[in-house]
This record gives C-alpha cells, structure tokens and sequence, in this order.
C-alpha cells in the first residue's frame, strides 16, 4: 500500500510540544520568574529562553498549513475540524466539571458555539484558512513571489513599528493563525530556492538576532520606560522574527523530510483547544503547584512528562476514534457536503450549498419547530412573570424586562427551552404522534404560564409544588377565577385538540423506530431526575445550576421566576427534604417526649404565677441592627447607639447568634415565632417560609397563646410569603404598605427611601393602646436595609471609620450604616419611655436579625462568630415589673432567636406548656444552637449544626453530658414531628 508521505510532520510535532509545554511552564510562575526583577546578565539569558519557547504556536500552524498543503480535499475539513473542536472542547469541560466541580456560563456558550464566540481564535483562523483553501492556492500558483512580500510585510510591520495593524494580538487571534497557516502552505506550495550557504546565513542571521534582541531588551526597557513592560516585544508568537525562525526550522530540517504519522492535525487542534481553555489549564497548573511546587527544574520535568504522555494518549486516541464506523460515515458527509472548490465555481459551490440547507430544513423541520417554539414559550413564560414593564431584581435597581430577561437570562432561557423540549420529545416517544406531542406541550406551558400569572396577580409569588395538592380542589380553585377566563381556557383545549386531530389525519408525521422512541423516553426521565439533586449541596446539578446563574431566590419566590421562568423556578422548589428522618422517631417515642416535658411543665409552672396571654409581647426585629464598633480593624470616632448600650447593662440582654450575615430576615423570624432551630433542617430547606410553612397543617408558635396577634412590617408584604405565613401562624391582622390595614405616620428620614423606625413604633403603640386584652405583636422594621453607599443620611461623616478594615468602600457603608444606628437608638429609647408610660404589662424582646453584609475586608474564617452576632435585650416595662417580672441572668450572654420565646415568658414569670418547657430547657441547659459561623449562610443553604457556649467557644456534641446529648435529641424529634413526620405531638396537645 502507498504511504501518505507529508511535509510539515516534524514542524508539527515539535509546535505541539513547544506549545503546549510553553503555556504550562510559564503560566505556573516557575521560581525562575523570580529574577523578573532588573536587568542583569541572568535576566538577559531569562529572556533569550523565554523567547526561543515562543517558537511552538508559529511552528505548529506553519506545520499545519504544509501539511494541509498537500491535501486536495481541504475544504472538507473544515466541518471535519470544527465538529472535532466542537466536540473536544464538549470533552474537556465536561470532564473539567466533574474534577473539579466548576463551570460557567461563559465557558458555556464558548464551547457550544466555538466559531461564533471566537472561544479559540487561533482553531478559527485556521478553519476559516481550510475553507478558503482553494482560493488561496490559485492565489499562490498565480503571484507567489508577491504571497510571500505579503505574508512577510504582515509580520515585519507590526514587529518594528510596535503596532498591532492587523489585530494579530501577540498571535492569538484569527489573523495571526490564518496567515501563519498560508505562511506554512506557501512554502509547500511555492518552495523558496535557497542554496545551503544562504539558508545557513538566513538561519544564522535569524537567530543571531532574536537572541541578541531578547538578550538587550530588558535593560532598553528599562531605559525608555523605567520598567520591564516591554521586555518580551520580540518574542510574541506572530512577532517577524519568532516566525522568521519557525520558517528557518522547517526549511532546515522539513522541507525535504517526509513521514507518515496520520491525524497530527488533529492533535495540533486539541492543542489549541487545550491551550485556550485557561480554567481547565489553570486547574492542572494547580494540581502540579499542589504537587512538587514551583521548583523551576521540577516543574519543567513534570510538564514535560505530562504533555509527552499527552501527545501519545491522544495520538492514539484519534486514530482509534477515526476508525469508528459512525466517525467514518460523518467524514463521508462532511466531505459530501463541504467539496473542493474553485475560484471558477465558486458561486456554484455556494448555491450548492444553500440548497442542502433547505433540504436539511425540510428533512428535519418537526425537531427545528418544535426547538423554536419551545424557544419562543420559554421568552415568553419569563416575560409573563412580570406585572409591569420594569422589574425590580433588587432592593433599589430596577431593569426593563426585555433587556434583562432576553439579555441577562439567555441561559436559563435555553435550560427551559430544553425542559419544554424534553417534555415535547417524551409526549412524541410515548403516543408516537408528533402534533399530538407538539400541540399538547404548547398548551401545557401557556396553561402553566397563565396559571403562574394569575397566582402571580392574586398572591404575588407563582406557583410551588407544594400547592399541587390543591388540585383535589379544582373546582374550589377554578371559581376564584375569573369566568370568563375559564370559559377562554375550556375553548382554548377544545380547539387545540381539533387541531390536533386533523393535523395527524391531513399531514401525519412519519412514525419513529421502537428503538428510538425507547431512547427519547428514558432520555427525558434520566434529564428530570436532576431536578430532586438541585438543591443537594455537592451535587453536580445544584453546582452546574449555581455556576450558571440559577438564582433559586427562595425568600422571594416572585423574583425568583422573574429570573429564572416559571418552570426552572418550580424545579428548584422541588427538591425539599424538611428534615432527617431520626431512626427512633415513632408515635411511642413522641407520646414519651410529650409525658416527660408536661412532667417538666408542671415542675416549671409551680413557681410561675402569670398567664403570657395575659400580657402584650412584642418580638420587634430591627433590620441589621449590630453594633459596627465590635467589627475586628474598625473604629468609629462616635458611639452610634449610646443608649442601646447602656440600657443592655439594666435588662436581659446580650447577643443574639444570628443564622445569617447579610439577609435571612425571615429566617430569624420565623425561629422566633416557632422555637424551631433552622441547623435542624435539611440543606435543601434554606427558607422556611417559602418552602415549608404553605404546606403545613400543623404550626406551633407563639401567637396561638394570645387572643390577638398582629404583624407589622413598614414595607411591601410581597417578601417572604409572609401574607400567607401569617395567615397560616393565626395572626390577626398583618400591617404593611398598601394592606388594608394601614401604616400610619408614615416618616422617612433625609433621603431614605424606607418607613423609619420611629414610624414602626409608633404604629406598635397604636396597637397596643387599643388592644383589650393580650397582645402579640411581631414588628419587622425596614429603616437599615440595604443599600449603604446612595447618601441616604445628613451628618453622616461623624461615623466615618477608621483602622485595617476600612477600606474605601467600607468607610462609605459603614458611616452610612451606623448614621441609620443612631436613628434607631434614638427611636428605641422614645418607644421605652413610652411603654413605661402605659398601664398595661408590656415586654419587648428587641434583636437585631444580622449583619449587613458589608465588611468584605474581615475573614469570615476567623471571625465569623462577630460576624454573625447581633444586639438583644429583653424589657418588661413598668406595669409588667408590677406582676413580676424581672431580669435574666442565667443563660443569657449568647442566644439564637429559639430562646427568645422562652426567655420571655421565664422574665414575665409566666407559666409554659409542654413545648416551651422543652424550649426552656434547651436554653438554659444546651449551647447555642446555630449553623457553621464561618460560612455567610443568608438565604442559601444550611450548613452543618455548629454548638457554642456561653463564652463564645465552639462544642461539639462529643463533648456534650448524657443529659444534654437526651436533650438535643429530644428537641430534633420534637421538630421532625411537627414539620416532617406525622405530627403526633398534635394529638397530645403538646403546645397548649
């Protein structure tokens, strides 16, 4: 058989080599680079090495370009070369992802539309050269002493004037590849005659230069611009005489030489790819630092070793993959496709073309609608979350929906895409008709998008699966719409399947194979059984879906489709594990847990003289309050709340241990409320409000020992679902902006956009003025949210800190925080001396929910407990001091919002059920109960339990006596069973 004897193999082989090795080697930052420092004798010969490795890219495009030079066939692998890049970088990234669990949205669309993106400009240029191939070689046949005046003025211009004229970009770009690749062709193509004597002069010459000009510029760097900016200008890869020398080496030892190695370009590719993938490179640049280091020899050898390896693995892994039948089959298309051309018969060649475009449409049409209408519905269905033409993502920045939805959400556009056609292809797999499987999977997402919007108008968040149980109630549900919309809908199904009917008799579609069907339907299953990962903390779809965007947005579930469509926000609501099943949970051990605390009760109440449904309780949660002066490296020249302070030193007070640090209002309300610690619960369950309470039947929490119950929140009450939370917990009346029941004295201060504390106040003490008996009032202020750089306050400037951590940025946040502090004090201090001035028993539990999330500067690591502690006291005023109530001071200095349920009817003297006598003995008995400290758990996903005592130290539950452990363990069944299991502590009355 003949042998495909080639030019341009040993230019190849040593390009990818060179190349590869080159990237690895300087990118790891090498001990070498050390002597990157001024100009000496070691730095010159530096600079001569480094340039000489600039050899590899002009070495292996030139190569490539002689090689191909030889093919007749070259335009036909052009599509051969970008399914094998587009496939390649699939390879590479995927892989990447499942090593180190990292991806992006960028790297993404990079790797699906590689030529489009230019995510490897040199593969591009190199594509782009292969397909004009035959143009060029009339080109060359017809001027090839003015190619090469052209190739070489295109290299030598740039290179002595230090401008980039061509955009070559020091190589990396599609011009400096496309011309480096007719560079490496015209040498085949047209030889340059040169006698030995003059190839040797050129080489020497050559070389001589390059050396003498690496070896100088460092100190005419530093000469001209006082530093090393432009030491490395003649050693670009598409520098003149970088390429002058690659040319130099393959006339010397190429030119003459033929060998037969196959499937080198497709190495030369995978190199480029590679090269071009800096996350996956820098992953292995990582892995080899973890390894042996920066040691300069060591890292030469191991890179060495591992590109070596390399080369041969995929040399023999593209030979294997061309052998493949089906990779076979693809080549014949492409080249069927993809012929040789001609300048003669070009326009031919591109009608041709065209019209195989339009037979693939017409062969493949049902799957390109049925991709484009799901495209189209999935635009829509995010569009259709919206109730205006502005969508507000975040507190004070609002974006019109178009630009953000079809510009800032493209890749969730097409994950739904991919859902609507998923479901598409499962319906056309089982019922084997194509416009049953079309019309039905339209309907379903304009049903399921109408459904949302009007869920969306009536309760401002859209539909979770929770509330799928309601559809036992269809027809309860259908009448709180709106009938003629009904009637539209009952139409609307009526003529869908019409027309289904007389599509399948007039233009059936043809049927699939059993084989296929049997693909798409267990393609589709295996696709949405991701979707009970999504939420699982190390779970390659919680990951993938995090590093892409997905912003699941559980404290505002309407944000949340707004940003994600209706579907992907219903899939991340999907999976929800409450909580671990403990493995001695079981209707006898919970009517054991519920003797042994009445038994715990009843010793508790003998001393307690009080009824707390007597009394007004107030939880007021102040937005952010947490005192800045504690922040480690932070000092303010003022005290922002003097009064605070020193009122802490009269009451029960302390620091509340906050789950969250920069949001997670609701959670901490909602531990307040119910006594529930969120360590509890599954990572999968961050937001109790949005995920859990809607769903539940049974909800213990303070207000059922009242005979009222009123919320109050100065703001919007779409956050949270706090409506329906509410409703749910037997609140009475639920106070905010624009509810029928509404905010009176309506105060901002400066130029804050927010209802001031004061105006909370005074709204808490028109409630408990007209309140006839007991009264709970659950307050959530507004003042401090974020943000804290827009100038909200006059006189801001007396905060302004100081010390390591303030940075510029901080310095802007933090006075602008502590200003809004003072406010608070101010109002704190007007609404004690009012109680005290009612003949009422009133106690008012005050606490911080967490910090802002404004101090980037202090290590989470090592002072997350700061981070995440917040201002408390407790205060009964003086009618409740009256009836007995006094200070704590046991257990005390460190709480969580669970205890304060206790701590308040213990102050008031106040006689407990079985529940809080449970409640009060994990406060005084056990640590604190909170998630990990070191990690900024606001509204994401629960981290593991962390306990700390009383003085700030971590315990582990090792460490914890037989009492505490029984304990512990006592208060998680007891949670299981009222959130998770099968609420049988309901039937003790275990709360009343």
């Amino acid at each position: 058989m003949k042998r495909n004897l080639k030019q341009g193999q040993l230019s190849l082989v040593l390009g990818i080599f060179l190349f590869v090795t080159a990237n690895l080697f300087w990118a790891t930052n090498p001990n070498v680079v050390t002597y990157y420092t001024q100009p000496s004798l070691r730095l010159s010969l530096l600079n001569m090495f480094h340039g000489l490795t600039m050899l590899g890219e002009p070495l292996l495009v030139i190569g490539l370009g002689a090689y191909l030079a030889q093919n007749k066939a070259v335009p036909s692998k052009a599509g051969k070369f970008w399914l094998y890049t587009f496939f390649s970088g699939i390879g590479l990234t995927i892989g990447y992802f499942l090593l180190k669990k990292d991806i992006s949205a960028w790297l993404l669309y990079g790797i699906f539309l590689p030529i489009w993106r230019n995510m490897y400009p040199i593969v591009t240029g190199i594509i782009l050269g292969v397909l004009l191939f035959p143009l060029y070689r009339s080109f060359v046949a017809k001027a090839p002493f003015f190619t090469y005046i052209l190739l070489g003025g295109s290299f030598l211009l740039p290179t002595i004037f230090d401008k980039d004229f061509f955009g070559f970009n020091g190589g990396n770009s599609l011009m400096a590849s496309l011309l480096l690749l007719y560079l490496g062709s015209t040498l085949v193509l047209a030889p340059l005659k040169l006698s030995k004597f003059n190839l040797s002069l050129l080489c020497g010459s050559a070389l001589l230069l390059q050396l003498l000009l690496a070896a100088s510029m460092p100190l005419f760097s530093v000469t001209m611009h006082e530093d090393l900016s432009t030491m490395g200008r003649f050693y670009a890869p598409s520098s003149f005489l970088t390429v002058l020398l690659a040319v130099c080496f393959f006339l010397v030892f190429d030119r003459q030489k033929r060998i037969s190695v196959r499937y080198l370009d497709y190495l030369a590719l995978f190199a480029l790819i590679f090269g071009n993938l800096n996350d996956i490179t820098n992953a292995l640049i990582t892995l080899n630092d973890s390894l042996i280091g920066k040691a300069t020899l060591k890292v030469a050898g191991l890179i060495l070793l591992e590109v070596s390896l390399g080369m041969c693995v995929l040399y023999f892994l593209n030979m294997g993959l061309a052998k493949l039948s089906f990779v076979q089959k693809i080549a014949q298309k492409i080249a069927l496709v993809l012929p040789p051309f001609t300048v003669e018969n070009a326009d031919q060649w591109l009608k041709g073309r065209l019209e195989l475009l339009k037979d693939f449409w017409q062969r493949h049409w049902p799957y390109l609608t049925g991709l484009l209408g799901a495209y189209l519905l999935a635009c829509v269905s995010f569009l259709a979350m919206n109730t205006s033409w502005q969508i507000e993502i975040d507190v004070d920045k609002y974006y019109n929906i178009f630009t953000y939805t079809l510009g800032g959400r493209q890749i969730e556009i097409i994950l739904t895409t991919i859902v609507i056609f998923m479901i598409f292809k499962f319906i056309w797999a089982v019922t084997d008709r194509y416009w049953l499987a079309e019309v039905v999977t339209g309907l379903f997402v304009i049903i399921w998008t109408i459904a949302n919007r009007l869920k969306i108008a009536a309760r401002n968040e859209p539909i979770v699966p929770s509330e799928l149980s309601m559809i036992k109630a269809l027809g309860s549900l259908l009448s709180m719409v709106e009938s003629w919309i009904v009637i539209v809908g009952i139409l609307g199904i009526i003529l869908a399947f019409l027309l289904i009917i007389r599509l399948e008799k007039r233009r059936p579609f043809g049927r699939g194979s059993w084989k296929r069907r049997v693909v798409w339907i267990l393609l589709p299953l295996i696709f949405f059984s991701g979707s009970f990962y999504i939420n699982h903390p190390n779970s390659y779809v919680r990951i993938f879906m995090d590093k892409i965007g997905n912003l699941p947005t559980f404290y505002n579930q309407l944000a949340g489709a707004q940003r994600n469509g209706p579907l992907l926000q219903f899939i991340n609501n999907l999976d929800v594990e409450v909580m671990a099943k403990p493995t001695d949970y079981s209707k006898k051990e919970m009517q054991a847990i519920a003797k042994r605390y009445e038994k715990r009760a009843a010793q508790i109440n003998q001393t307690r003289a009080n009824k707390l449904g007597d009394q007004v309780l107030i939880f007021g949660l102040s937005e952010s309050f947490a005192d800045p002066t504690r922040i480690p490296g932070i000092t303010l020249p003022n005290d922002p709340i003097p009064y605070t302070r020193n009122f802490k030193q009269t009451t029960t007070s302390g620091y509340m241990i906050s789950t969250g640090y920069g949001g997670g209002t609701a959670n901490m309300e909602y531990m307040a409320l119910t006594g529930l610690i969120l360590a509890n619960f599954s990572p999968t369950l961050p937001t109790p409000y949005t995920q859990l309470v809607g769903s539940q039947t049974y909800t213990p929490n303070i207000t059922q020992y009242f005979p009222e119950a009123v919320a109050i929140h100065p703001y919007i009450g779409v956050y949270y679902n706090r409506q329906e939370v509410y409703n749910k917990f037997g609140f009475d009346r639920f106070m905010y902006v624009g509810s029928k029941y509404p905010i009176k004295h309506q105060k901002k201060i400066d130029r804050s956009p927010y209802l001031s504390d004061q105006t909370a106040y005074q709204n808490t003490l028109d409630q408990i003025k007209q309140a006839k008996g007991g009264l709970f009032i659950n307050l959530v202020t507004m003042q401090n949210h974020f943000p804290y750089h827009n100038n909200y306050y006059d006189g801001a400037d007396r905060f302004e800190p100081t010390g390591p951590a303030a940075s510029a940025e901080v310095k802007t946040t933090v006075k602008e925080l502590a200003t809004g502090l003072s406010h608070t004090d101010q109002a704190v201090q007007d609404f004690i001396q009012q109680l005290d001035q009612i003949d009422k028993p009133i106690t008012f539990v005050f606490y911080g929910d967490h910090l802002p999330g404004i101090y980037p500067t202090v290590d989470m690591k090592k002072y997350g407990l700061t981070l995440h502690e917040t201002d408390y006291f407790i205060y009964s005023n003086v009618a409740a001091q009256k009836i007995g109530a006094k200070k704590l001071t046991q257990a005390t200095a460190l709480v969580t919002p669970t205890d304060f349920p206790a701590l308040a009817a213990k102050q008031t003297d106040s006689k407990v059920s079985a529940y809080y006598a449970l409640l009060t003995d994990v406060a005084e008995k056990l640590p604190a109960i909170t998630l990990d400290t070191s990690e900024s758990t606001s509204n994401s996903y629960n981290t593991s339990l962390e306990l700390i005592d009383e003085e700030g130290n971590k315990v582990t539950t090792k460490e914890l006596t037989k009492e505490q452990k029984q304990l512990l363990h006592d208060y998680q069944l007891v949670q299981y069973d009222i959130t998770a299991g099968k609420q049988y502590l309901a039937k003790e009355n275990f709360d009343k």
